[in-house]
């Protein structure tokens, strides 16, 4: 068996707690494909020491390098195995990053490999992987079947080896079914047709005596089966699991995919399949391209319209190439077509038209949608080669396909026009755009996600925000209100300071930082800026601080300041039911019930809409202070469309 891995890069694996909604939204939606091709194969271990399974992920690295390089890649992995009933077995959710400061070092694919602990039953392994710095995403699935441990004799999906080609080699854990073989099997198998070839599968419970047969199936369902001699078997653990080498050829087949066994010549027992695409070898080594294929010598080839491909594209274009590079130069048309919509002044009508040419265009197939995303980079460089302020319409543009199609249900195509969205904000940064706007673009898109329901995906936004070392107040707040939902409380007060320098009488963020410091244990300090927007604030600020402030009196048995401050709340407030209720609280501890019942029943013969309350109002994220942030966006549009306008003109 052939071993091919080239020396490693500088690797680092990190953590993350938990999988965000939009990616557990985009895993559950059964999409696959994506601009990342992604090739997954998982090979059931059944042992009565660690039941489990080892699943393999490939894809090429082309798809995760940057243009330019940045010196390394930067990537997310993430995972759910589901049982045959739809419940979670397992799941993953790692980040990874490779450095070398050659790109031409790299190897050509990566290979993740993961194990899961999984007893006797059918799952379904579905996984994730997209581009920390791009829009750039693909989605995978694989059925596994763990056979039961018993008597039974009990074959595992062949593995072959991957074809001579340098390969990144990253393990994401040392969990059970590491060191069965020294073998990482290829995640998508190709052999050569009409030519012997060594492969191993796992077995249990095979006879001594015992011999095997290759059993091909084909697309049609019919099979071929020719004999498959053992070359060696070794033990694995103490449940009677073996390492079985095989010598096989596979005379008589085309060149084609097929679903192959091993299974035992006496016809007992199960064995499981795995999908391998015979191949001809028509130059002496293979070549790991993405799509399957094999180096070798180019042949001219008919497309769809009875040219050659010389004619058409490049010389050896296989017609389903053919059909891709034109799906792309279709893309490429309609796209230009919604940058023209979008210098006008139509960013509703433009919006649709991406959608719709996106739908058209990403087909879950992963050369057509590499070559779509590409189609946009290019275009939109051509475009705004001159002014930065001629992305932000097209930033717009994104920005609100992003809300269409996922509302649409267009999880993926959604998500790639918010991550694109992002890119570009970044891309207006670097070409000298001011950095408020950029803050107000990406504040745009974290008020859009938090109103289609995206929490973790509007923090994450604001994140990118506070990387920019935004100094806007709206961001500032909100990012306090984000950091004190995770527990960050530290954080939170530090920004709350941060802003009062800017604006002293920002009594919002003098209440958030109080009730921050007292979760901090600063108890004094909490107190004096609870009494300061007391004395200065009105509205829900001011009855957020009273009662603030009256349950750390009450928890302190300073309970005659606590009444006091209460009477002085509620006469100041008359309709808040909070306060009401801490007073009459108050006067229960002070065993004056009759007094507790007077407040109560005062409060009864009110009527007041208690669903913008003023806990409910500080709780939420301060949408409405994002939302003015709008004005920077809209104030920049019009010379922005211009500048893409001239820009369209003189390109045509």
């Amino acid at each position: 068996m052939p071993q091919t891995f080239a020396s490693q890069p500088s690797t680092r694996l990190v953590d993350i707690p938990g999988v965000p909604a939009e990616v557990a939204a985009l895993i559950m939606s059964g999409q696959q494909g994506g601009t990342i091709e992604l090739r997954a194969l998982a090979v059931p271990l059944p042992s009565a020491e660690a039941p489990s399974a080892v699943v393999v992920l490939e894809m090429p690295l082309e798809d995760l390098l940057a243009d330019p390089y940045p010196g390394s890649i930067q990537t997310e992995v993430y995972g759910y195995v589901l049982d045959s009933e739809d419940r979670l077995a397992g799941a993953l959710s790692k980040a990874f990053e490779l450095r070398s400061a050659d790109p031409g070092s790299l190897p050509a694919g990566l290979k993740v490999l993961w194990s899961l602990g999984l007893g006797p039953g059918e799952y379904t392994v579905r996984l994730l992987v997209r581009d920390h710095r791009s829009p750039r995403m693909g989605l995978a699935m694989v059925r596994v079947e763990v056979p039961p441990l018993d008597e039974q004799v009990a074959i595992m999906p062949p593995m072959v080896g991957n074809p001579p080609d340098s390969w990144t080699v990253l393990r994401l854990d040392e969990g059970p079914g590491w060191g069965l073989s020294a073998m990482e099997p290829a995640a998508a198998p190709l052999l050569p047709a009409r030519q012997q070839t060594v492969l191993q599968v796992l077995a249990r419970n095979l006879a001594a005596d015992e011999s095997l047969d290759a059993e091909w199936e084909l697309p049609d369902g019919s099979r071929s089966s020719h004999p498959a001699i053992i070359q060696d078997r070794s033990p694995v653990g103490t449940s009677g699991l073996e390492l079985v080498t095989v010598l096989l050829q596979p005379s008589g087949l085309e060149a084609g995919e097929y679903d192959l066994r091993l299974v035992p010549a006496s016809g007992e027992g199960t064995a499981l399949p795995t999908p391998i695409s015979l191949v001809d070898r028509s130059s002496g080594s293979f070549a790991w391209t993405g799509g399957g294929a094999v180096e070798g010598e180019s042949t001219v080839q008919a497309n769809t319209d009875g040219a050659t491909a010389a004619e058409g594209g490049a010389v050896g274009e296989s017609a389903e190439d053919a059909s891709i590079r034109q799906r792309g130069r279709r893309f490429r048309d309609r796209f230009v077509e919604v940058m023209r919509l979008a210098s006008e002044g139509r960013s509703v009508e433009a919006s649709e038209q991406l959608g719709s040419a996106l739908e058209d265009a990403f087909d879950g197939e992963a050369q057509a949608d590499t070559r779509v995303s590409r189609a946009e980079r290019r275009e939109i460089r051509r475009v705004t080669r001159a002014a930065a302020d001629s992305l932000i319409p097209i930033i717009e543009v994104y920005r609100e396909a992003h809300k269409n199609l996922w509302r649409g249900r267009a999880y993926l195509l959604s998500s790639h026009c918010r991550r694109t969205a992002m890119v570009l904000i970044e891309t207006y940064l670097e070409r000298g755009g001011d950095r408020d706007t950029a803050v107000a673009m990406l504040a745009s898109l974290a008020l859009d996600a938090q109103r289609l329901g995206m929490s973790e995906i509007a923090e994450e936004v604001l994140g990118r925000c506070m990387r920019m070392e935004s100094r806007q107040p709206a961001v500032l707040i909100t990012l306090a209100s984000v950091e004190e939902r995770q527990g960050r409380y530290e954080s939170a007060a530090g920004l709350m300071q941060e802003l009062l320098k800017l604006e002293p009488d920002q009594h919002g963020a003098r209440l958030r930082l109080a009730v921050n410091l007292e979760r901090l244990g600063q108890y004094r300090r909490a107190e004096q800026h609870l009494r300061a927007v007391i004395g200065q604030a009105d509205g829900w600020v001011r009855s957020v601080a009273y009662q603030e402030l009256g349950r750390k009196l009450i928890k302190n048995k300073r309970r005659d300041e606590a009444r006091e401050l209460l009477e002085e709340a509620t006469e100041r407030l008359p309709d808040d039911e909070k306060l009401h209720l801490l007073l009459a609280f108050t006067h229960e501890l002070e065993d004056k019930p009759w007094m507790a019942r007077a407040v109560l029943d005062s409060w009864r013969n009110r009527r007041v809409d208690t669903r913008f309350a003023p806990r409910h109002r500080y709780a939420e994220l301060p949408l409405r202070e994002l939302g003015e942030l709008r004005r920077l966006v809209h104030d920049s549009l019009e010379a922005g469309r211009q500048h893409l306008a001239e820009a369209l003109g003189a390109d045509s």
